[in-house]
């Protein structure tokens, strides 16, 4: 085969320089590619990869699903790194190399990896390669280290030998000693694998003369650790040198490497791999803030910040967030049948933010004066602690976050990451809550009305005979009143200004002095306790149509019922008439999304839907 003409250098050239400055070039790229059969015979489009996510298939040429899917296997993240384009080989082995091209635009990640045609692997074709491998792809506003000025470690770096022999580890451990680092010994993967569970390494030192498949091995350390700033230090082997070529290896010694030649290796791949963690950690916080301000409701921010910030420390973390109204969102991740925390964390009346490598007395003083609360705690037994208080941009304190771990090590790396995560989380539970003059919202949707008022959902179903009135008024801010078969409730309102309960919200009205047989349903809706004081007379008691079971107490005076129903972000309760209860009551599965059953089905008679917004 004849070497490559320089016409189709050039235009891959412009084409990777467009596409790096404008997205919507990517697949002018991926088509140049396609157009130099002579060089690349398949290519693959791989989207995704920000932030810790994995990367998926985009679009493939010339090659099988299963093949594209194999380069996933691939550390693409060392990609992003030098932003350069890099050959790669297969990480099952094959024997087939690739030219792997990294694009970062903002948060939109992808790589490019187009198959080498066996003829153009010779040296004719070598010169072709390394002038693309010599360029840098622009990156359009993605968090970016400054690798040129390596700052000093700030704690012991991680490091981790693997496969080493005794002479060889004695030496590296020997060369350590000399700043007081130690390196722990793994000599099969299942080892590696609980080592890097308890504390991502750093750097790995990988003996590669004792690997049956050195690439294979390699890659699999990189896929059990999956962590882009691992850097990995191999000793002899030509088969190492290849894989340094190839990006798997970032240096290579021979076995015999004296002490000092040995700890100078590891303390530069130390410095680049504190360097490099200082990107990752920028980016896996900019996604978490992102995903923060997606969040729907109270609940699903403190279930979300709580599963992120344990995952930030890769141990245990809980939320709590209050609103205005007294109303408490609560979150524990992993989650236990009896949660660590049940008081409000401290923080959120300090309004401090403690950050703790090593966990001590001033941690629990920080989170909890309760001895049950302390003594749950000190049973996480924590190594790394955080409590942060999380205060809204207007200054108000609006909840907490408590995260430890036993088992990953952090710096103020980390700290600083869970720091913008709270902030996040406190934006974004401030722009959940609703404006104090904004009015409730009522619109007509064919055979439906639907409420929405700051404080809940209330969607009223009402079909085209039925004529039950209905009203719902708000009182103090703090609570709301719901009429069903009321026409006019001047006297119930009257009987509201009588002594509150404790909460400070009134019961609900007795309707036996209505004194008609109508059936009517009045309820006082408490925003800080999340629950529905009701009183029905013809009407059957609340029920919650998403979970099975009542989830309300009730007891029968006369002909009125009264009791309390629980309202929860993720369960509506439900309030119909006699008709559209025994329709519900036939139903094979009543416990369906009722909304869309009833649009759906469009039975008759009324029915009320509540639910926390």
């Amino acid at each position: 085969m004849s070497a490559p003409r320089i016409e189709d250098l050039s235009r891959l050239l412009n084409a990777i320089a467009a596409a790096a400055r404008r997205p919507a070039e990517l697949s002018r790229c991926f088509d140049e590619l396609i157009a130099c059969p002579d060089v690349f015979d398949g290519v693959t489009w791989l989207r995704g990869g920000y932030g810790g996510a994995a990367f998926v298939v985009a679009a493939t040429w010339g090659c099988s699903g299963e093949a594209a899917r194999s380069w996933m296997r691939w550390p693409l993240r060392r990609l992003f790194v030098e932003m350069q384009p890099a050959r790669i080989g297969d990480p099952f082995g094959s024997g087939r190399q690739a030219l792997a091209i990294p694009f970062s635009h903002g948060a939109e990640r992808s790589v490019l990896i187009a198959l080498v045609h066996e003829a153009a692997c010779s040296e004719a074709y070598d010169a072709f390669f390394r002038a693309i491998e010599s360029i840098t792809v622009a990156a359009l506003d993605s968090p970016s280290s400054d690798s040129s000025e390596l700052p000093a470690t700030t704690l012991e770096p991680s490091i981790i030998a693997f496969g080493l022999q005794d002479d060889l580890y004695h030496r590296l451990a020997a060369a350590l000693g000399r700043r007081g680092w130690t390196a722990q010994e793994a000599g099969a993967f299942t080892e590696f694998t609980g080592l890097v569970r308890t504390s991502p390494p750093d750097v790995v030192a990988v003996d590669a003369t004792r690997l049956h498949d050195c690439m294979a091995a390699v890659a699999t350390i990189h896929r059990i650790a999956n962590y882009g700033p691992l850097r990995l230090l191999a000793f002899g082997a030509s088969a190492a040198q290849q894989l340094l070529s190839g990006g798997l290896i970032d240096c290579v010694l021979s076995t015999d490497a004296s002490s000092e030649a040995i700890f100078r290796a590891i303390k530069q791949l130390a410095l680049k791999s504190n360097a490099l963690r200082r990107t990752f950690v920028a980016e896996e916080a900019l996604s978490a803030q992102r995903a923060a301000a997606s969040a729907l409701s109270p609940q699903e921010l403190a279930d979300f910040a709580a599963r992120q910030a344990a995952g930030m420390v890769n141990g245990w973390a809980a939320c709590v967030l209050l609103n205005e109204y007294g109303a408490v969102f609560r979150a524990e991740y992993p989650p236990a049948p009896n949660p660590v925390l049940r008081k409000i964390p401290r923080p959120f009346v300090t309004g401090e933010r403690l950050f703790q490598a090593m966990a001590n007395e001033a941690f629990y003083d920080s989170v909890t004066d309760d001895v049950v609360e302390r003594r749950a705690l000190a049973n996480l037994e924590p190594k790394m602690a955080a409590s942060l208080a999380l205060v809204s941009k207007a200054q108000r304190h609006c909840g907490a976050i408590v995260a430890t771990s036993n088992q990953r090590r952090s710096d103020s790396l980390g700290f600083e990451a869970l720091d913008r995560f709270a902030n996040a989380v406190a934006a974004r539970f401030e722009q959940l809550q609703p404006d104090k003059y904004a009015l409730p919202e009522l619109r007509k949707e064919r055979l439906w009305e639907r409420l929405r008022d700051r404080m809940l959902h209330l969607d009223i179903y009402r079909s085209s005979d039925c004529t039950i009135p209905w009203k719902y008024r708000i009182f103090d801010d703090a609570w709301g009143l719901l009429t069903l078969g009321i026409d006019d409730d001047s006297d119930m309102i009257r009987q509201l200004h009588l002594p509150k309960r404790r909460s400070g919200v009134p019961a609900a009205p007795d309707l036996r002095e209505r004194g008609s047989d109508a059936a009517c349903f009045a309820a006082t809706i408490d925003f800080s306790t999340q629950t529905m004081h009701y009183s029905s007379s013809g009407f059957p008691p609340p029920l919650s149509f998403e979970r099975s079971g009542l989830r309300a107490s009730s007891r029968i005076i006369g002909t009125q019922t009264t009791g309390v129903a629980a309202l929860q972000p993720d369960a509506g309760v439900v309030i119909c008439d006699g008709a559209l209860w025994n329709w519900l009551q036939r139903r094979d599965a009543p416990y369906e999304r009722l909304a869309t059953v009833l649009d759906r089905e469009q039975p008759i008679g009324l029915a009320s839907v509540v639910t926390l917004g």
